[in-house]
This record gives structure tokens, C-alpha cells and sequence, in this order.
């Protein structure tokens, strides 16, 4: 296995977006000033492993008192712990971390590793009514979390899906569930009281979860992986509910998952043949050929009927990686496109692709699934992705994504408004419901910068990633990174909307 190196230094960036750009096909407005920054702090964590290019390993959430909740992936004995913590050991391999801070990322107010002796991935984070915390991820680890419950009890089983609950002080683990040969990507929770998580698996789910009587699909296809969602109950993780799989013959991934006000459950990945699940009233119920298209799909709250699904794609790769709805249930959803022929609106920001690998995708679905309100590329002659987006509370969209375009279509000012090298920048870009694009920034240095992730806190939007570049922009002088040795900082930044 492969190792990826950093320290970690969390950056408090207040972004300001103050004016507009219009489409591509509209007339520009003479004069745009778009992001600026106004402040920034910083504090030093610890040492940050970038595990997995693809997906993300990192994710960021905010309690009910206004901390803020960090979980990673380390593999250094140096990450700086305090007393109050499950874990203060380094278990070896690639271990979890989660750190507390106060809501100014002033102090430190816990940290907990949380693995064993091989490798152990985080992907998620979630934060209940009653504060407690929960990720999610994947292990290789026969002594995870100490050995507890029953990791690994099967000899087949290559790898678990986990979800761990902790207490808000992260002193202690509360509950935990695995899942055999499963990558758990996302966690949302119902509006009854129950959790969802959604992800990959490999291979058929263990006996526990094929006793269930509900679920719209049990059956594994037998391609390289197969999507899921599991339910769990209001008792906590020792009560798994409902477990459905979603899948073809080829590779399925669900990688983010959301549930609306009446329950149902929306999902976003990607699909690898033309056998995954679709229903006839969709927009797009036929498969559009590369090795993936992407999906959107609505499940009941007992995951017992498929509702709506469609693919969302064109001739070649499309993968879906964020999703959120908005205040009329409709579903947004963002990712990464190669097809010229995506499916965007005719009067949109652009509808053209840009060229290069790909470009980032925002659609605007109808709850229903059957039509599609508005669709645009974002992206430059390069790389572009779209790989995080929140909703914020007046119904503006914000996308978090990768470039590695020099002419990626941000305006602002002298530090924000250009590709600044090395083989990835991240971005951020604002628009508004009807995808009239409101601002962009680029976030990065002459190195790489890579996988941001999104909360909300009030009406503003906290972003995490990773960042390789010495010039990273801020306040605070950087430390040197041994680029050679891929080496990554960790950053926080918040983000305020003017």
C-alpha cells in the first residue's frame, strides 16, 4: 500500500462573494469583484495521509454549540492528542483521527485516533440532535477499534464498512456496525429518528443483514461492486432496520445520500452497465454508454421501493459525487463529466464541454426525477470537478471542486482569480437555484490542492482539504512541505457571502 505524507495545519479564511457573472452565452457584466479574502488563522494539527485521489478521506461537521469536528486520515505517532480522547496511541498503518475545536479553531479541545495495526479509511461525518458524533469508512484492521463487537468474524471477509458512534468529548465509543467488504461514503440522518449510510460492496451482504424481509433489492450482481444503503434504528447502531442493494454487472458506487422532509432517500454515484435499476417515467432511463453514467435516485423511507431513478450522463465517463435538496425538494447534484452530449439546459451558464479530461457538471433535477430544470458545465480546457456542494439558507448553491484548467472561469481578485499551478487547484463557486453563476474562487498554491469538503455554520460555509503548496494563501507564513515525499496540509477555511 501506497503512503501519502503531510502535516496538518487547519486555515481560518473568511471569503467575501460580493457580485455576479453571467453565462457564457449571455454578455459579461464589465467589471466583476467577486471573493476576497479578509482573515485568516491558523493552527497545527498533525501529520495528514491522502489515502485515495478519487474519493474523499477527509470531512468536516459543526456541533450544536458551534465546535467544529475534523476526521482524517493520519499515519503519524506525532498527531497531537490531549488527554480527553477514546484513543492517544497510534495504532499503526493508516489510523482514522477526529479532532474538536472551538468554533474560532483557537484551541484544541479533543482528538482521538481510532483503528488498529493495518490500515483504516474515514469518509464521513455526522452530528446528531444530542451532539454526538458519528463516522464512517473502511478498515483492514482485524484488531479495529480494539477488536470490539465483531470485526472480521468471517475469514472471507477482506475488509469492513464501519460507522462509530462517539460521545461529544470523543472520550468514548458509544456504539458501532460494520458491514463486511464495504466502503461506506456517506451517512444522513432520517426524519423519524433514524440514520442512513450509503456506499460500495463486494460481494454479498453477511447473514444479518440477508435476514431482513424489507429492502427493494438483496441480491448482488456480481460486477466489480454493487451500491447500498443501510437504516438503522433509534436505539442506536445494535438496530439495523432495512438494507437494500442497488446495482448492474458493471461497478456501482453510491457516494452521497440525502432524505427530504417526507422521508425519501436520495441517492447520487455512478453506474457501470445498462442493467442498473431505472423506472420508465425517468428522465433518462437508458444507460449512455462509457465505463460509468451517472444516477440519481429516490428510494422510500424504508428503502422497500424504488421511486424514481434515472441516469444522468453522456458517451463517455460521467460520475455523480454530491448531491443536495433545496427548499421545493428540488435535487442538485454535481460531479464530473467527459461526454460532450451531458445533458444541459439550452440557455445555461455553458453548454458546451470545455475539453481537456473533463469538466464539472451542475444539474437541477425535479423531485420526481422526470425532468431536468436546469444543467451546466463549469470547467477549463483541463481537469474540472465538482466534488462537494451545500445549500446554503437562501437557497444558493456552493460547489467545492478540483482544477487543474489555467483558464477555469472564476473573476475576483489578484489572489483568487487564477489557476496558480502545480497539478491540481481546488475552486468554489456560487450560484444561485437557477444556476445563475454568483462567484468562484480558486483555492491552492503552485503544488497540489485537493478534495474540499462543505458544511454549513449559520449562513456560512466551512470547506476542508488538502494542500501541498508553501504559497497556500494566507495570512500566516507556511511551513515548508517536501513536495517529493507528497506531502499535504490540512486547511479549514469559512467562507461568508456578502
Amino acid at each position: 500500500m501506497y503512503r501519502f505524507l503531510s502535516r496538518v495545519f487547519l486555515f481560518f479564511v473568511i471569503i467575501s462573494f460580493t457580485s455576479q457573472l453571467t453565462s457564457k452565452t449571455a454578455a459579461a457584466p464589465e467589471s466583476n469583484s467577486l471573493i476576497k479574502f479578509s482573515q485568516t488563522t491558523s493552527v497545527v494539527v498533525g501529520q495528514q495521509k491522502v489515502p485515495d485521489p478519487i474519493f474523499p478521506f477527509i470531512d468536516i461537521a459543526i456541533d450544536s454549540k458551534g465546535n467544529i469536528f475534523v476526521a482524517g486520515v493520519t499515519t503519524s505517532g506525532e498527531f497531537p492528542v490531549v488527554t480527553a480522547g477514546y484513543d492517544t496511541t497510534y495504532n499503526g498503518g493508516d489510523d482514522v483521527f477526529v479532532v474538536k475545536y472551538d468554533s474560532e479553531l483557537k484551541h484544541l479541545l479533543a482528538a482521538t485516533f481510532i483503528g488498529g495495526k493495518s490500515n483504516d479509511w474515514s469518509r464521513a461525518i455526522y452530528i446528531d440532535g444530542q451532539d454526538n458524533i458519528y463516522i464512517t469508512g473502511k478498515s483492514w484492521s482485524r484488531d479495529f477499534a480494539g477488536g470490539i463487537d465483531k470485526a472480521f468474524v468471517n475469514e472471507l471477509v477482506q475488509d469492513i464498512g464501519f460507522i462509530v458512534q462517539l460521545d461529544s468529548s470523543l472520550s468514548m465509543i458509544k456504539s458501532i456496525a460494520y458491514i463486511d467488504n464495504a466502503d461506506i461514503f456517506a451517512i444522513a440522518p432520517g426524519h423519524d429518528g433514524t440514520l442512513y449510510v450509503a456506499g460500495g460492496i463486494t460481494s454479498d451482504p453477511q447473514a444479518e443483514v440477508r435476514a431482513l424481509t424489507a429492502g427493494f433489492d438483496r441480491k448482488y450482481h456480481g460486477g466489480m461492486s454493487d451500491g447500498f444503503v443501510a437504516r438503522y434504528g433509534v436505539t442506536g447502531l445494535d438496530q439495523l432496520m432495512n438494507f437494500t442493494l442497488i446495482g448492474s454487472s458493471g461497478v456501482d458506487e453510491i457516494i452521497d445520500i440525502k432524505v427530504n422532509d417526507q422521508n425519501f432517500v436520495y441517492l447520487v454515484g455512478y453506474a457501470g452497465a445498462s442493467d442498473f435499476p431505472t423506472t420508465s417515467d425517468a428522465f433518462d432511463n437508458t444507460y449512455n454508454g462509457g465505463f460509468t453514467d451517472a444516477f440519481v435516485v429516490k428510494l422510500d423511507g424504508e428503502l422497500s421501493t424504488l421511486v424514481a431513478s434515472t441516469f444522468l450522463g453522456g458517451q463517455n465517463i460521467d460520475r455523480g459525487h454530491s448531491l443536495g435538496i433545496d427548499d421545493h425538494d428540488q435535487i442538485v447534484v454535481t460531479g464530473a463529466t467527459e461526454s460532450a452530449d451531458f445533458p444541459c439546459s439550452e440557455v445555461s451558464f455553458d453548454n458546451s464541454f470545455n475539453g481537456g479530461e473533463n469538466d464539472m457538471f451542475l444539474t437541477v433535477l425535479s423531485g420526481d426525477l422526470d425532468k431536468i430544470i436546469a444543467s451546466t458545465f463549469v470547467g477549463g480546457s483541463a481537469r474540472d470537478r465538482g466534488i462537494d456542494l451545500v445549500i446554503t439558507q437562501d437557497n444558493h448553491i456552493v460547489v467545492a471542486g478540483e482544477t487543474s484548467s489555467s483558464n477555469f472561469p472564476v473573476i475576483g481578485d489578484s489572489r483568487t482569480n487564477k489557476y496558480s499551478g502545480g497539478q491540481t487547484d481546488m475552486f468554489l463557486v456560487l450560484f444561485d437555484i437557477s444556476l445563475n453563476y454568483l462567484g468562484g474562487s480558486i483555492l491552492g498554491g503552485k503544488q497540489e490542492d485537493l478534495m474540499p469538503q462543505l458544511a454549513l455554520i449559520n449562513k456560512d460555509v466551512l470547506v476542508v482539504g488538502s494542500t501541498a503548496s508553501n504559497d497556500f494563501p494566507s495570512k500566516r507564513t507556511m511551513k515548508a512541505v517536501d513536495y517529493s515525499q507528497r506531502m499535504f496540509d490540512l486547511f479549514v477555511s469559512q467562507i461568508s457571502f456578502k
